[in-house]
């Protein structure tokens, strides 16, 4: 050691050496703690430096002695050492300062740093603040500030202010101005054995407008779907009218038709012959008849001709175990009405699937009636047999029929055709 300090070319960059490893060594220890390596490293790290410190010490306690100083005993015994010893020291602790730091540069690539952290949270769209149960913050990011300042007036680093008005928030979502909305979440967590509260305000501006666009597309198919409404209302009446018109012209062609036959029979005085005259009355009959039809007539002949086509086509028509009558039919269906309607076109349906499909010729026909309603079930003794019956035609227009009257209606065909309709009454 006293060959260096005799000499200024050797003891100046020995000198330097020292303060870069004590430096380097120092800074390195700092990072090492903060991220939390491991504390064997931290105390070879720290050794590094108190090493490189205590020569320089040295080297300093030394020029002092050649001025004419006491130096103290550690000095003395460092001036006795041989040359070589003291460049074992110097290349122990480069090299032990390289090996270390190379260590930290893996570490960083393969764990995440609590500087890492705090970056990541600072670059998060979310709003977070971390406090203590006393009140203390942890951790505040950037978005947070500007949520604590914009929307509670309160400065985030401050007293406990904003603390407390987090605490008692009671909503779920906060607006800022400018279409900003965020949702608004808390919960406690510990922190190395300390009780704290994490407040999260989350980014939802996008939600909010989407449901926004959501909410106008909305009232516009309301809008749309009224217009529809009242286009299908005019429709309706439109058709009315069109066939009480054509019902009045089918009338006075007829009436029409009938004055003129008559008139001209009476410009010719009588001179028709007898055929001519029977001509005339069978017109006027039937003006007269069609005139004065009965409503509820239609339903009869409907099921009247029901029964004729069955008899023509040689199908039995078997209701509730007996065969169908209008009396026992109109006592679970009524004289009129879409209910009837919609009982007699399913048997008809029914019926002819049966000779099309199923080569049955008897139609068995079910109908229970109470204060639930009408259940309708229609079955026949063919003998086809399928999985699945593909709705369509007359099948397709009779489920439409019975939904829009409000019921129900069910096929099966695994072990044989069955149709069930169920039907609200009213009595």
């Amino acid at each position: 050691m006293s060959f260096i300090m005799s000499h200024a070319a050797i003891r100046i960059p020995f000198a330097l050496t020292l303060l870069v490893l004590f430096w380097g060594a120092a800074f390195l220890a700092v990072l090492r703690i903060r991220n939390a390596e491991g504390r064997i490293k931290n105390i070879i790290t720290l050794s590094v430096a108190f090493s490189s410190f205590l020569l320089i010490e040295i080297m300093i306690d030394l020029n002092k002695m050649r001025a004419g100083k006491e130096a103290v005993y550690v000095s003395r015994l460092a001036d006795t050492l041989p040359l070589w010893s003291m460049f074992i020291i110097l290349l122990v602790l480069t090299g032990g300062l390289i090996l270390l730091t190379a260590d930290h540069l893996r570490y960083r690539k393969s764990h995440i740093s609590n500087v890492s952290i705090k970056e990541g949270i600072d670059l998060l769209e979310a709003g977070i603040a971390i406090y203590t149960h006393k009140g203390i913050p942890v951790v505040i990011n950037p978005v947070m500030e500007r949520i604590g300042e914009k929307a509670f007036g309160e400065n985030p680093h401050g007293d406990e202010g904003l603390f407390k008005k987090l605490l008692s928030f009671d909503k779920d979502v906060i607006e800022l101005g400018d279409d900003a909305f965020y949702s608004y979440r808390k919960h406690e967590l510990m922190i190395d054995g300390v009780k704290c509260i994490e407040f999260i305000f989350d980014d939802v501006s996008e939600e909010y407008r989407t449901t926004g666009l959501l909410k106008e597309k909305n009232e516009r198919l309301e809008r749309m779907n009224g217009q529809l409404k009242e286009l299908n209302a005019t429709i309706d009446s439109f058709v009315i009218e069109n066939e009480i018109l054509n019902a009045k012209v089918m009338v006075h062609d007829k009436l029409g038709q009938a004055l003129l036959a008559t008139q001209q029979y009476l410009l010719n005085e009588g001179k028709e012959d007898a055929q001519r005259i029977t001509e005339l009355l069978d017109m006027w009959k039937e003006n007269i008849s069609f005139m004065n039809n009965d409503p509820g007539g239609e339903e009869d002949d409907e099921l009247i001709a029901l029964i004729e086509a069955a008899s023509d086509v040689g199908v039995g028509l078997i209701f509730n175990g007996a065969g169908i009558t209008k009396e026992s039919f109109d006592m679970i269906f009524g004289r009129e009405g879409e209910i009837r309607h919609i009982a007699v076109t399913a048997m008809h349906e029914c019926m002819t699937n049966t000779l099309r499909h199923a080569g049955g010729d008897e139609v068995y026909v079910k109908a229970i009636r109470d204060k639930q309603g009408v259940i309708l079930t229609i079955t026949n003794n063919g003998s086809n047999k399928t999985e699945r019956v593909t709705e369509k035609g007359g099948l397709k227009s009779l489920r439409s029929m019975v939904e829009k009257y409000g019921g129900t209606m069910q096929i099966t065909a695994t072990d044989g055709f069955m149709l069930k309709i169920s039907l609200p009454v009213s009595f």
